[in-house]
């Protein structure tokens, strides 16, 4: 796990190294181990290192074939390099480390860009070809490691770090339109940057930059046809046999490593496969609040009893406030997932004891756990059930009669959600409901509008249904899933919290084989009518406490909106209200006053609208403005 930068100058001017390291520098975090450069005749490359695998010298970046016609920085994993460098060896290439990263440079001079179809692994990384004169820019097939790249001026500037970039120019302009998906998601998509020029090479992609053109392709795409016809037993025993391959896989390193446990399913199963296949006692990791809805750390002692770990507990106050702008600077860009708070805290915490850490991120995705999963499978089985004809010519016409009662009563309540869904579509209807999607006419102000003038931020949803090839609605909407809220806000999430505390985040249930044969497995044997992520349940019912398997699911839910209504209150008020925040006019401010006084009352629940629009603020005074900085807290703004 590293940080990577570097220039290439299409016309052939030299590269500064001054410039490297700067660039360099500002990505400490993501390797304070190690720092290494190179400098060629119009290309410059760095590297920081956290060091994983071979912590001696020979695993420094930037790293080079034999020849040093080939040169490669390296951010991430790569799980199967024991099995690409036994091939490369046969055929006669010449390893100088045991490090992973090693196997691109060779991988590539033995197979091309055919390479990056055999790696297994989360990575982002840069490859230049001296002989050909070209820069290679790749990502994973999940987009778990960050890239971002500008071309400016004849050149190619990129980094894992988009503040990495603005310390090579300072002057880039705010994407309207990123801010408007900003608001709608709680993330900026990859189809985004919230700055114009800065763009972000897309999960399953490699870019070329040669003197004559940029060129993107994609190497991997996730596909739902195929299913087999299979008892549900098989798909479980070949499921189960692929998780513990990836969990034993992800078990190599030469650091101390342990697992970050929440007590759900998936973590929980990561965790008992650690407990099969290690030969060290794990040690586990889990934080909680002291406000009992949202505390799942009887749960996850639950699986530490269970299966004898060395169990560590944090539990998260109010009083990180002193170290929100930290989170804003860390981040870079915009972003108003909550949960990056415990994230980041429970990686700070874990960092005392290890340097990486497995987590049951991905099955939620693969095997649908979440609640708006569910709604497009019973859709579907409404509409099955219940015929067209009573559904257009008696249910409709109820429903628009009594539009109050049917917000009152659960029963109407559910028939009247799956009458919308089949009369928009799921196409229409799945999307991200914790933003302003639907409020944005009402947000918005008048110049903020003429602006974005016809951008619409379903795009980023809608393109990726358009794309799926899956039979049914469900297949679709975890194809939007993996395409969208997991590598623009869940695998961002993670992977800036873990690397502001450098430390490794290995996620067993996102190897690809997974997520390939996950996507055979038919919707509704992953879920039914009373459970979501039913199949995985029944994997789990092998190993877990059924307490643990079948408990209601809260995720790593943090109870920003009782801090809104309490021990936050003047703060979003003074910050989101302030004159400087009006004075950008990207808002309708009666509304945005009318939203936090309607949830300060308890009327309404808007925790994510105004988490994103405080972050989006202090974003702004960070970034743009320039008047605070990461070592402020939110009492010097009040």
């Amino acid at each position: 796990m590293c940080g990577i930068c570097g220039i290439y100058n299409k016309g052939g001017a030299p590269v500064s190294s001054g410039t490297i390291v700067r660039m360099r520098e500002v990505m400490v975090l993501r390797g304070p181990d190690d720092a290494g450069i190179y400098i060629g005749d119009h290309i410059g490359l760095g590297h920081r290192r956290l060091s994983i695998i071979d912590l001696s010298r020979a695993g420094r970046q930037p790293i080079s074939n034999e020849n040093g016609r080939i040169w490669a920085v390296v951010n991430g994993e790569i799980y199967n390099f024991m099995e690409l460098r036994e091939k490369l060896v046969k055929a006669g290439h010449i390893f100088k480390s045991k490090t992973d990263s090693e196997v691109i440079v060779h991988g590539y001079e033995e197979w091309g860009e055919k390479a990056f179809e055999k790696i297994h692994g989360m990575y982002a990384l840069a490859i230049w070809d001296a002989q050909r004169e070209k820069l290679i820019l790749l990502r994973d097939r999940i987009g778990k490691k960050p890239l971002f790249y500008a071309e400016i001026a004849g050149s190619v500037v990129f980094a894992s770090d988009i503040k990495s970039i603005i310390s090579y120019k300072n002057d880039f302009e705010i994407d309207q339109s990123a801010i408007d998906c900003y608001l709608a998601h709680i993330c900026v998509p990859q189809s985004h940057s919230i700055y114009k020029g800065i763009k972000k090479v897309k999960p399953a992609h490699y870019m070329i930059f040669d003197k004559g053109q940029t060129s993107a392709y994609r190497y991997w795409s996730l596909s739902f046809r195929g299913k087999k016809n299979v008892d549900i037993n098989e798909y479980i025993e070949e499921t189960t046999e692929i998780l513990k391959t990836t969990v034993k896989e992800r078990l190599i390193c030469d650091v101390p490593m342990g697992a970050f446990l929440s007590g759900g399913v998936d973590s929980s199963l990561v965790v008992a496969f650690m407990s099969q296949l290690s030969n060290q006692k794990v040690k586990t990791f889990s934080a909680g609040f002291d406000y009992q809805p949202y505390n799942e750390l009887p749960y996850a002692k639950k699986i530490a009893d269970l299966f004898g770990t060395e169990h560590h507990e944090f539990i998260l106050k109010i009083d990180f406030i002193d170290d929100l702008l930290k989170l804003v600077w860390n981040y870079g860009e915009p972003f108003a997932d909550s949960s990056a708070v415990p994230s980041y805290y429970i990686s700070k915490i874990a960092k005392e004891h290890i340097k990486v850490a497995l987590s049951g991120d991905g099955g939620d995705e693969s095997f649908a756990g979440y609640d708006r999963t569910q709604d497009v499978y019973r859709a579907s089985l409404y509409q099955k059930i219940v015929p067209a004809f009573i559904s257009r010519n008696i249910l409709s016409p109820f429903l628009r009669m009594s539009r109050g009662m049917a917000d009152k009563i659960y029963l109407l309540e559910r028939i009247k959600f799956y009458e919308d869904y089949i009369g928009e579509g799921a196409k229409k209807k799945y999307k991200n409901y914790m933003g302003f999607l639907f409020q944005r006419e009402k947000l918005y102000s008048r110049e903020f509008k003429e602006k974005i003038g016809a951008h619409d931020p379903s795009h980023v949803y809608e393109g990726f249904y358009e794309q799926a090839d899956g039979e049914s609605d469900v297949d679709k909407a975890l194809f939007v899933d993996m395409n969208t809220i997991m590598p623009d806000d869940y695998q961002v999430k993670m992977d800036i919290a873990s690397m502001s505390n450098s430390i490794e985040i290995r996620s067993p249930f996102l190897d690809c084989r997974v997520i390939e044969f996950a996507a055979k497995i038919p919707s509704d044997m992953k879920l039914n009518w009373r459970h979501s992520k039913y199949f995985l349940k029944k994997i789990a019912e092998r190993y877990l406490p059924r307490e643990n398997i079948y408990r209601p699911k809260s995720g790593f839910a943090v109870p920003i909106g009782m801090w809104f209504r309490d021990e936050l209150r003047d703060y979003i008020y003074a910050v989101i209200l302030s004159d400087k925040a009006k004075g950008r006019a990207y808002f309708d401010y009666a509304y945005v006053r009318y939203l936090l006084d309607s949830h300060v009352a308890g009327r309404e629940d808007h925790s994510h609208r105004i988490w994103s629009l405080l972050w989006l603020e202090l974003w702004h005074r960070m970034f743009i403005d320039k008047e605070i900085t990461q070592n402020n807290s939110l009492k010097d703004l009040i």
